[in-house]
């Protein structure tokens, strides 16, 4: 069975790429929670510390629970901080022309390979070059299905291509039949 899918990427499929990669990518993933949990026991220790050596009630202490405070945020904030930066990163990348998808685009999965047609170019990959597929979380909207190719690039197929639940399982089946 042939699959064909011409669609537009929008900012926002980008922009939920990027967020499912940097939450669940597992070697980012591992990365991302250390880093949140260190810098915020950092802070938190900081301020502790201070308290700890500074028994009396002046401009020490309030250091100290500054520092608590934000440890705290940070660890509570931490995902929309990283949305925030996503957002900001594409809109750079779009002031300098530089975004890393290409708008107009459309996918011919075949019995070998699937082959990607833009306006610029065509690229043809093997499915052994797949080392995985992932579908964006109930909880993220369910919003595409990534076929990575390594570690950092995938290639977005927005879940609005199919034409309802059965033609995206069948889809899937197929791809995973193929790697």
């Amino acid at each position: 069975m042939n699959y064909t899918f011409s669609y537009t990427i929008n900012q926002d499929d980008y922009f939920q790429y990027n967020r499912y990669h940097i939450r669940n990518a597992p070697h980012v993933k591992r990365r991302q929670q250390i880093m949140r949990f260190v810098f915020s026991a950092v802070l938190i220790a900081i301020g502790a510390f201070i308290t700890f050596i500074n028994r009396s009630i002046d401009a020490m202490t309030f250091i100290a629970v500054f520092y608590i405070i934000i440890g705290l945020l940070y660890l509570i904030f931490y995902y929309k901080l990283v949305d925030f930066t996503i957002k900001r990163s594409i809109k750079r990348l779009q002031k300098s022309g530089r975004l890393h998808y290409d708008k107009e685009i459309t996918y011919e999965f075949g019995d070998d390979f699937f082959r990607e047609i833009t306006p610029d170019s065509t690229s043809e990959v093997k499915y052994s070059m797949i080392t995985r597929i992932a579908e964006g979380k109930p909880a993220e909207g369910k919003r595409a299905i990534y076929v990575y190719i390594n570690l950092q690039q995938a290639h977005i197929i927005p879940l609005r291509v199919f034409a309802d639940e059965q033609e995206r399982d069948s889809f899937l089946q197929f791809l995973n039949s193929k790697i």
